[in-house]
């Protein structure tokens, strides 16, 4: 602002040589201040005028690279510097914006009425991202502050609250869309809802306050509090599925839930736990805060931006192994051969690692097979004599994406996004891959000996619940991605299409948090098998031939007919002459015997032929009562 107040007077080169004395001094004057502490505001001023001298952007940046601030809030809404983008676009190309920096662009203007539409917002960011290459280097700002306008008769303060309203709104938005970039669904949120924690109080006695603590914990988790007045090794014991929160009240309550603790470490060999917290409570803390507080210790989220590996270059021109796909399967394909020693690159056409998991997976999906089923533990080693990795039995998808972005950063010198592959010409170790590249908006060639397809073919869109709906008053979401995140189950009738991994994966969820019970509609029965069964497949010994014993097999298999019976389950109209249907996939849940056991959970085969008011009618002519109806009839193949 001082080139046309203060130092007007002066040509632009005389200013330019003024502005870099000024940098250097403040940079002197900062040299003890660490940069990730400071930023800078270049400021045209918001005062009313045509600002038809402002100097252009591009004359600016090589003295602005230099200023040692880790934020820099440059102006990007007013009219005459909307068009500042491409000199900052310019600036990085020219590496005048450093690796470690933060562009913070002004989105809305401080100085008009007129508020500016989510999308516009939106897009400007979008376009700030793709010039850095990665979202964590861009922060949604103002043009300038409106404290010298919020009170004026142009910009009063509701006007002011609207444009900030706005500019989170825009922020929220350009998350989802660069999120969903090449991606074949919505993103409907950038992170994961925690999955449930268990609440474990230890007070010499349940008192009143214990009493209502418990109580405050009851609206803030789907699994009970428990209390307890001694230590709670073997109670606690075997509790896996969910992070133990251990609550002290009180000398007598911390040491017990000390001992407690210490002898759960100290069994780390028999079970996979999952890291438990231990919380004292303070001095005239209020139980409903003291609940809070723990909540927020718990660790179960997951934000896909984590996923997102920073570009700086554009994929090479030749490579030994090209990988198309960053899903598990490419991740681990590119591990393998760059350890092997080969020089690898890994083409993905989203902006983020993690496949289907990272697209598809709801906040609440757990791995469908024992941990020896699905482990990458040997990828990510140890750091400092301490495991890296989330991975448990059954994990969370939490749990998995924490791993996968983990082995994703461990691999981003050999991993291109935004890189889509347009045709693969060649043969017998003589490979041409054409692609275009989202994040430069070029094509490229690229030459290798080999090309590995991670793409997973099995899965493509979700098949959509298509039946007449008339008057149906309840809600009809997909089983996927998130659909029915933030959904109160409790007391809710539930109809699931389908009897395939998700299906059964949406009964676990709808029957832990609270469903009064569930009916499961399939055109055929699939087969589900217990943690147990599944886990014994996984440590029984093979023979020469790969093959586990054929007696151990029948003895398995008769017990799980038996559970079968026993629990009231419809047993798979395949058995005993085939273990499971062609072409469907085996499903790992306890909760379906237990749910059947307790009449909570049931079977029918057919299809739902409508939706009417109160429920559906099934091909059958039956009618089925209902809240929820919750589509999981498979995927197109992709």
């Amino acid at each position: 602002m001082g080139r046309h107040t203060r130092w007007s007077q002066l040509t632009d080169a005389e200013f330019l040589e003024l502005a870099k004395s000024n940098v250097e001094a403040l940079n002197r004057a900062l040299e003890d201040v660490p940069a990730e502490q400071i930023r800078i505001h270049v400021c045209w001023g918001n005062y009313a005028g045509p600002h038809h001298k402002d100097m252009p952007a591009e004359l600016l940046w090589p003295l602005i690279g230099e200023i040692k601030a880790t934020y820099i809030l440059v102006e990007g809404a007013n009219p005459r510097h909307r068009i500042d983008v491409a000199a900052f676009e310019d600036a990085v190309r020219k590496g005048y914006f450093k690796q470690h920096q933060v562009i913070a662009p002004g989105l809305v203007d401080s100085t008009t009425a007129r508020v500016e539409d989510p999308k516009l917002i939106a897009e400007s960011l979008l376009r700030y991202v793709r010039a850095v290459g990665h979202p964590s280097r861009v922060l949604a700002s103002t043009d300038c502050g409106f404290a010298s306008t919020a009170k004026s008769t142009a910009i009063s303060a509701d006007i002011a609250w609207m444009k900030l309203r706005s500019l989170a709104e825009g922020a929220a938005l350009a998350t989802r869309l660069f999120i969903e970039q090449r991606a074949p669904v919505p993103c409907r949120s950038p992170s994961f809802v925690p999955t449930p924690f268990r609440p474990v109080i230890f007070a010499k006695s349940s008192d009143k306050y214990a009493l209502q603590l418990q109580a405050a914990f009851s609206g803030l988790t789907v699994h009970p509090a428990s209390i307890f007045a001694e230590e709670a090794f073997e109670e606690l014991r075997w509790v896996v599925d969910a992070p133990l929160a251990f609550v002290a009240l009180g000398r007598e309550g911390l040491q017990l839930a000390q001992a407690t603790l210490d002898r759960l470490k100290a069994d780390h060999g028999a079970v996979a736990r999952r890291p438990a917290t231990l919380s004292a409570a303070l001095e005239d803390e209020a139980p409903v805060a003291l609940a809070e507080r723990v909540r927020g210790l718990q660790q179960t989220g997951f934000d896909k931006r984590s996923l997102v590996l920073p570009r700086s270059s554009q994929p090479p021109a030749s490579a030994d192994v090209v990988v198309v796909g960053a899903g598990l399967l490419g991740m681990l394909t590119a591990h393998r051969c760059s350890a092997a020693g080969f020089s690898v690159a890994v083409l993905e056409q989203r902006t983020l690692v993690g496949g289907i998991w990272s697209m598809y997976a709801n906040s609440t999906s757990q791995v469908n097979s024992s941990e020896g089923g699905y482990c990458i533990k040997e990828l990510l080693g140890e750091e400092d004599g301490k495991a890296p990795w989330d991975n448990r039995d059954h994990s969370t998808a939490a749990e998995v994406l924490k791993d996968f972005a983990k082995l994703g950063d461990r691999l981003k010198d050999h991993i291109f996004t935004s890189v889509r592959v347009v045709k693969i010409l060649g043969e017998h170790g003589n490979y041409t891959v054409l692609f275009e590249d989202g994040f430069s908006n070029s094509a490229g060639v690229l030459q290798c000996r080999g090309v590995v397809l991670c793409i997973n073919d099995r899965v493509g869109l979700p098949r959509p619940l298509s039946v007449p709906r008339e008057d149906f008053a309840g809600v009809v979401a997909d089983g996927t991605s998130d659909s029915l995140a933030g959904m109160d189950w409790r007391g809710k009738r539930v109809i699931i299409a389908g009897m395939g991994a998700f299906a059964v994966e949406n009964v676990r969820t709808a029957l832990e948090q609270g469903a009064a019970e569930v009916v499961v509609v399939g055109r055929r029965h699939g087969t589900i098998c217990p943690k147990a069964i599944d886990y014994l497949n996984f440590v029984k010994p093979w023979d020469e031939k790969y093959k586990h014993d054929t007696q151990t097999n029948v003895k398995q298999f008769l017990r799980w007919k038996q559970l079968y019976e026993r629990s009231g389950c419809t047993v798979p109209e395949c058995w005993p002459k085939q273990v499971k249907h062609d072409g469907h996939t085996i499903s790992v849940s306890d909760i379906w015997f237990v749910a059947h056991f307790m009449k909570k959970l049931r079977t029918c085969a057919g299809e739902i032929q409508r939706l009417v008011k109160d429920g559906a009618i099934l091909s059958s002519g039956d009618f089925l009562p209902c809240d929820v109806v919750v589509g999981c009839i498979g995927f197109e193949r992709s």
